[in-house]
C-alpha cells in the first residue's frame, strides 16, 4: 500500500494541468502590496503559503538572467526569492565595506558596471514577488584542494584586513583554507570576536538602507563546529565576563550567547529601517546537532522575537526523513513560524519525492517552502504550477 503522501503527489502530478487550490489549513490569503517599496509583509504570522526559492551567486550573469528567471519563478508559482548578495565576505551590492564578488568577471573586487540586488528588487516587485537579501554570515574564504587567498582589491578583503578575526582551535591555529577531512566549506570568521560582530550589523545596515527588501535571510549563521572559536579576543572577552557570569556558563553556552545577542541585533536593525520586512535564518535538518555542536539557538531566537522564520534545510530524499525532520521543527517552533527547505537538487528526489515532500510540509500547516535552488524550482516547475493554486 503506497503511503498517504505518495497519493496525494501521484494525484497532484496526475492534476497536473489543472490549478489546485491550497489547503484551507494554510492560511494562504494575498499578502498586501505596500506602496513604492514593493510586498509589504507582515512580520509576524503570514498572510499566505510561502513558496520561495534560493537563488545562488552562481545562478546568473547578467540582469537579463535575472529577468529571465524571476519570470519563469513567477510563472511556477514562487511568490519569495532569497537572493544570495554575500558569499565569503564578498557581495554582490554596491557596497563600502566588501569588495564586490568575481563570479560576474572573474576577478574579485571588478566592478560589474551593475547592481544584482537593485535588480533583483525591481524584477521581483513587478512581478509580486518578494525579495529577501540571502546573506552567508560568517564564511570568509572558501577551502580547496590548492588554496589562494583573496588578492588586494578595494575595498580590502576582511582575511587581508583582520586575519586576527579568522576562527580558530584549542591550539589557537586559524581554520586552514586547504580541504580536510572535517568537511568544512569554507574558513569562517570567529562570530565572537567583536570586530567581525560590528562588521556583520554594519553588513545588514548597508543592505536595508539601501534597498526595499522584504527581508533578510541569514545563512551560515553558526560555527564551523564546536572547536572553534578560540581566538585571543574572544578568550579575553570570556574572562573578562567570567566573574559576572550566571552559574554554569562555560565557554559552550557563552558562545551561543553571543550568537544569539549578535541575531537581536541584526534583528533590530532590519525592523528599525523596515519594520515590515522578514528576518529569517537557515538551520540544520536536526536541530539539536545545530545547537550542541554549531551553537544555533534557534527556538531561543524565535522565542524572543530576534527572527520571524526558521528555515529548517531538511535536505534528504527520505520521505521518512523529511517528515521527521517537518514534525521535529513544527513542534519545536509551531508551524507558522517554519519554512521547510527542500533540497530537490539531492540524488534520488523524483517528481513524486519532490511533490510529496511539498505535502508533507502543508499537512503539518507549515507557513511554507523553500527549494534549493532555483534550478531545481524551474525543473519541478509543472509540478510547483499544479499546486500553487491561486494567493
Amino acid at each position: 500500500m503506497r503511503p498517504v503522501w505518495a497519493v496525494l503527489a501521484l494525484s497532484w502530478l496526475l492534476l497536473g494541468l489543472f490549478a489546485v487550490p491550497c489547503p484551507p489549513c494554510l492560511h494562504a490569503l494575498e499578502a498586501d502590496e505596500g506602496a513604492a517599496g514593493g510586498l509589504e509583509q507582515p512580520a509576524g504570522p503570514g498572510t499566505r503559503e510561502i513558496r520561495a526559492a534560493w537563488v545562488t551567486r552562481w545562478g546568473f550573469r547578467s540582469a537579463g538572467d535575472i529577468s529571465g528567471t524571476f519570470e519563469r519563478l513567477s510563472a511556477a508559482g514562487v511568490n519569495t526569492v532569497f537572493f544570495q548578495v554575500r558569499g565569503a565576505c564578498t557581495v554582490l551590492y554596491r557596497s563600502d565595506l566588501e569588495p564586490w564578488s568575481g563570479v560576474l568577471t572573474g576577478t574579485l573586487g571588478r566592478d560589474p558596471g551593475w547592481d544584482p540586488l537593485e535588480v533583483a528588487v525591481v524584477e521581483g516587485h513587478k512581478r509580486g514577488m518578494a525579495v529577501h537579501a540571502w546573506v552567508n554570515v560568517f564564511p570568509a574564504w572558501p577551502v580547496s584542494d590548492s588554496p589562494r587567498g583573496p588578492k588586494e582589491t578595494v575595498p580590502r578583503h576582511v582575511m587581508l584586513e583582520h586575519p586576527e578575526w579568522l576562527a580558530r582551535n584549542r591550539r589557537g591555529e586559524p581554520m586552514p583554507l586547504e580541504r580536510s577531512a572535517a568537511g568544512h566549506a569554507y574558513a569562517f570568521l570567529s562570530p565572537t570576536v567583536p570586530g567581525v560582530q560590528e562588521r556583520t550589523r554594519e553588513i545588514i545596515r548597508e543592505i536595508v538602507c539601501g534597498y526595499e527588501v522584504d527581508g533578510v535571510h541569514l545563512d551560515y549563521v553558526r560555527f564551523p563546529d564546536s572547536t572553534y572559536s578560540y581566538d585571543d579576543a574572544s578568550r579575553s572577552a570570556y574572562r573578562t565576563y567570567a566573574p559576572y557570569a550566571p552559574a554554569g556558563m562555560t565557554y559552550a553556552i557563552w558562545r551561543m550567547s553571543q550568537l544569539s545577542d549578535l541575531i537581536g541585533d541584526i534583528n533590530r536593525i532590519v525592523k528599525e529601517e523596515r519594520p515590515h520586512a522578514i528576518l529569517s535564518v537557515t538551520l540544520r535538518r536536526d536541530y539539536m546537532e545545530g545547537k550542541e555542536y554549531f551553537f544555533q539557538d534557534g527556538l531561543e531566537w524565535l522565542l524572543q522575537g530576534y527572527v520571524d522564520l526558521l528555515v529548517p534545510m531538511i535536505y534528504t530524499s527520505s520521505m521518512d526523513l523529511f517528515e521527521k525532520g517537518v514534525r521535529e521543527y513544527s513542534l519545536l517552533a509551531g508551524e507558522e513560524s517554519v519554512v521547510a527547505g527542500i533540497g530537490a537538487y539531492m540524488e534520488g528526489v523524483d517528481d513524486i519525492t519532490f511533490a510529496g515532500q511539498i505535502q508533507v510540509a502543508r499537512s503539518y500547516g507549515l507557513r511554507g517552502i523553500s527549494i534549493f535552488n532555483s534550478d531545481y524550482a524551474l525543473k519541478y516547475g509543472d509540478i510547483l504550477k499544479s499546486i500553487s493554486g491561486s494567493d
